[in-house]
């Protein structure tokens, strides 16, 4: 009995649906055949420490030949890491955000750099853009009977790399060959099936109040790319993202696009600096803007 047969018998002793049971079937693949993802000149994100999906680095070494100027981020990593050998330099460059003992040696004749850091910076690097991600190799567990995947033994700095290629590359067909779009669209096609069907009842039980004419998407997730676009051709009605400052502003008639702050209450201080809250980010903060609103507004009435 081979490993991939163990797997769908665990699967199937936990109870998880058929349906998910055929949509892991469809995503299964060897290691070889995944790193072919990875390109010249792509950033590297591997998941650290114990977590770091081994098959998967050993089958993109394997590839030396075919690739160049590879980027590999990471923290501490437990084991043997070939991409740091003597020789692999024009085909891989390890950026280290931890020096380990399987590093040290590498960066110290130059084969690879060091960048420090505090850890718990990392994960802004990847979600702010500052070095973009276009692969990211980690470890999953097995999907659960909702389909739900943790990240095993490693949060840490990875989840941050998985969102931020999810938002970037979201259901463009035309990034990282289409492999983010597959995996999104179930989940968006039950989205949208949840949302016809609420139109729906709207319809049938609030008609009285007219018709619904546009739907607006808020959430970090309202991030995805051409997410907008999929829910309007599937529900047949305008989309549009929202704007959580629409009421942040001294003059309501003229809300603000992005908020720029100057930390300027200790002026001498050495961290003293201004603070960029951009669009697109703050939608993840709509909930709890919304919420300090409503404690304002219900003040004001």
């Amino acid at each position: 009995m081979n490993s991939e047969t163990n797997v769908i018998d665990e699967m199937k002793y936990r109870n998880v649906p058929v349906n998910i049971l055929n949509i892991y079937n469809g995503k299964l693949t060897t290691a070889d055949e995944a790193v072919k993802k990875i390109k010249s000149g792509d950033n590297v994100v591997i998941q650290p420490g114990c977590a770091v999906p081994l098959e998967l680095v050993r089958a993109m070494v394997k590839r030396k030949n075919e690739l160049e100027d590879v980027i590999i981020y990471h923290i501490l990593i437990v084991g043997k890491l070939p991409y740091v050998e003597p020789g692999m330099e024009s085909h891989f460059k390890h950026k280290a955000f931890f020096i380990g003992a399987n590093t040290r040696k590498a960066v110290h004749e130059g084969r690879a750099e060091f960048i420090p850091i505090f850890l718990s910076e990392v994960p802004l690097l990847f979600k702010r853009g500052i070095i973009p991600v276009d692969i990211a190799l980690l470890n999953v567990s097995l999907p659960d009977e909702h389909g739900f995947c943790s990240y095993g033994v490693d949060v840490g700095t990875i989840k941050t790399a998985a969102e931020k290629a999810k938002i970037i590359c979201g259901l463009d067909k035309g990034q990282a060959h289409g492999i983010i779009h597959d995996i999104l669209m179930n989940m968006i096609n039950n989205l949208n099936s949840k949302i016809v069907d609420s139109l729906d009842f709207y319809s049938n039980h609030y008609s009285e109040y007219g018709p619904i004419n546009e739907i607006i998407l808020c959430g970090g997730g309202a991030n995805i790319k051409n997410l907008e676009q999929v829910i309007s051709e599937s529900c047949n009605i305008p989309v549009k993202m929202g704007n959580v400052f629409t009421h942040i502003t001294n003059e309501l008639d003229k809300p603000v696009k992005d908020i720029t702050q100057n930390n300027n209450s200790f002026p001498n201080h050495k961290n003293s600096q201004s603070v960029v809250l951009k669009t697109d980010i703050s939608m993840a903060y709509s909930t709890a803007i919304g919420l300090a609103l409503r404690g304002f507004f219900i003040k004001t009435i």
